[in-house]
């Protein structure tokens, strides 16, 4: 019966012989031999090896000698038939379907990928109670793409499965095929499904169903560069324009009426109307915000003759686009420049790079082209705005060992450099670099793919020398550059022919490579660990490629570093022993 114990009684084994010897068992190799393994010989009894309650077979063959004291042996095949006495409850299935990166918690167990899984529970008076998890993990869907067609039908890169939302992610009712014209003003974004679960959210667009824009602008004691896109007659006229910040205006220039011979810049009165087409620089002598509400332009009433060199732009789109979807109308030249007060970005390679990165109403821009050219903006009612998020995501926060006032100076230079020290590149993240006329800092720059990118604000009245330093993010070291320049509206290097800068001192600092050392594993996920002599090491840190500590550790032990917290991104880690600092670049990405 299936109810027998470990080591439970089977049956007593017996004998007959006509000499009257005593006998011993063994279970026996030989045909019948099966399922020997279950069982055990105990003197004269067969008892079980372990329990069979709730087994699944009801025969089992097995073979046993018999040995007399003369040693004369004989075996013999049984054929033992198990009778059921216990109740076998019926398995209890759950089929879940989850995504690629989830878990699924089963019976206080987390499972993440495709199989089938097992829990049993023990009963006293039947057969164990089973539960079955089958799971499938599907996998993740990419983000769709959304593109516009005509004014502002949203259009998803998935042929299916599509189920468009709101900003605020409330599903849009009905809205679930490949195209989606909104019928309100909004932000949109589009989902796809592949029936278990929604992929990523898709860029975001922002619907605009009319010209109705309010102007907002934050102008900053100084400098700013500036530009209107509304239509409204009154808000052409630029003393009409002014009239609400009026009592803070100090200057308005633009390119017409600047004039460097001058002994100072032209006055208010220069300027009569305020072309959507131009910028202009504005100087305030306090902070004001104001909101211009009005009508704008349509970028397919206005387009710009750009002539070869600098041309002072407005921005005539109703909402802010990324660099080059703004600028997808016109085929820049190799290195031709955009650049606004503080950022600026060079056409390298097909594409826009640097700290620039996205263009917007109400900005004034500089832009350098190679050829004599027309600008005109994306003309629809739809424009991407950033790929959502249910939660903000804060802003990289740059290291800034100096303050910057951008708003002092109404020019500015731009510099794409690589920075040496001890005759290699500098990998980003280790030294910030800044500008200064005298002892003012003048900018502070920003490692794009790479190459640092600075924009060094000033005047090209004045012929100032402008001189350059780097801060060291590991040991908040003030370092001398030896390149110096005057400060001219121009820009050095480029992303394929960076400018060069020289640290003028010994840093110290040495590839990973030349070290007994070695960061693992790569990429990294919630724990950063090293090998090699730990013993010696004074330090540990961390920096984004712009310089900011996230991580310093005065050691190292054996369970490593926690670094779990991190945003995903490229991070330079430092190690510093007593006789150099050893760096490598490490990526950190989603658990």
């Amino acid at each position: 019966q299936d109810d027998i114990l470990p080591q439970g009684f089977i049956a007593e084994l017996t004998s007959e012989d006509v000499d009257g010897t005593k006998f011993t068992y063994a279970l026996a190799e030989g045909d019948g031999a099966v399922h020997n393994d279950l069982f055990l010989v105990k003197g004269s009894q067969l008892v079980a090896k372990n329990t069979f309650k709730c087994a699944e077979e009801n025969e089992y063959k097995i073979r046993i000698s018999s040995t007399d004291d003369g040693g004369m042996s004989f075996s013999k095949a049984f054929t033992l038939t198990l009778k059921n006495v216990l109740e076998k409850p019926v398995p209890d299935t759950l089929a879940v379907t989850i995504c690629e990166g989830d878990a699924y918690e089963f019976k206080g167990a987390y499972y993440e990928e495709s199989g089938t899984y097992l829990h049993t529970v023990s009963n006293d008076y039947m057969c164990d109670s089973v539960y079955v998890l089958q799971l499938t993990v599907l996998p993740r869907l990419a983000a769709p793409v959304v593109t516009v067609e005509g004014e502002c039908t949203l259009v998803s890169s998935a042929a299916k499965g599509n189920q468009w939302f709101t900003i605020d992610g409330n599903q849009v009712e009905g809205a679930n095929e490949q195209k989606f014209t909104p019928t309100e003003e909004g932000i949109y974004y589009v989902c796809a499904s592949n029936g278990a679960c929604f992929s990523e959210p898709s860029n975001a667009y922002q619907v605009k169903l009319s010209a109705d824009i309010d102007l907002s602008m934050e102008l900053k004691k100084g400098w700013n560069w500036i530009s209107s896109n509304l239509s409204d007659d009154k808000w052409q006229e630029a003393l009409q324009f002014l009239a609400p910040i009026i009592d803070n205006v100090d200057k308005l220039i633009s390119k017409h009426t600047l004039s460097y011979d001058d002994a100072s810049y032209g006055t208010v009165g220069d300027i009569s109307t305020l072309e959507a087409t131009e910028a202009y620089k504005l100087r305030m002598d306090s902070t004001r915000y104001n909101v211009w509400q009005g009508v704008a332009f349509s970028p397919k009433q206005k387009t710009i003759a750009l002539a070869k060199g600098w041309n002072w732009i407005g921005y005539i789109p109703i909402a802010a686009l990324p660099v080059d979807e703004a600028l997808a109308n016109i085929v820049p030249a190799e290195n031709d420049v955009v650049k606004n007060l503080e950022e600026f970005a060079i056409y390298s390679n097909g594409k826009w790079v640097g700290t620039l990165t996205e263009m917007k109403p109400g900005e004034g821009y500089l832009y350098y082209s190679g050829n004599e050219t027309v600008l005109s903006y994306p003309a629809g009612n739809a424009f991407v705005v950033s790929k959502y998020s249910s939660k903000a995501k804060p802003a990289m926060v740059y290291a800034m060992p100096w303050n910057v006032n951008t708003n002092t100076y109404p020019d500015n230079m731009n510099i794409v450099a690589d920075v040496y020290a001890n005759g290699n590149v500098v990998p980003e993240g280790l030294f910030t670099i800044g500008a200064f006329i005298d002892d003012e800092c003048v900018g502070v720059g920003k490692y794009i793919d790479g190459k640092l990118f600075l924009t060094v604000n000033g005047s090209e009245k004045s012929n100032q020398n402008v001189t350059l330093k780097a801060y060291d993010n590991n040991s908040n070291k003030v370092c001398d550059i030896v390149e110096s320049f005057s400060f001219v509206n121009a820009v050095y290097g480029n992303v394929n022919k960076p400018y060069n800068l020289t640290i003028s001192e010994s840093t110290g600092i040495e590839d990973i490579s030349t070290s007994e050392y070695n960061i693992f594993p790569k990429p990294i996920r919630n724990r950063m660990y090293i090998n090699g002599p730990t013993e010696e090491i004074t330090s540990i840190a961390m920096v984004t490629m712009n310089g900011v500590r996230v991580i310093n550790e005065a050691s190292y032990n054996t369970t490593g570093i926690d670094v779990s917290s991190l945003k995903p991104g490229t991070y330079a880690v430092m190690i510093t022993t007593a006789n150099a600092t050893y760096v490598d670049k490490i990526i950190k990405v989603h658990y």
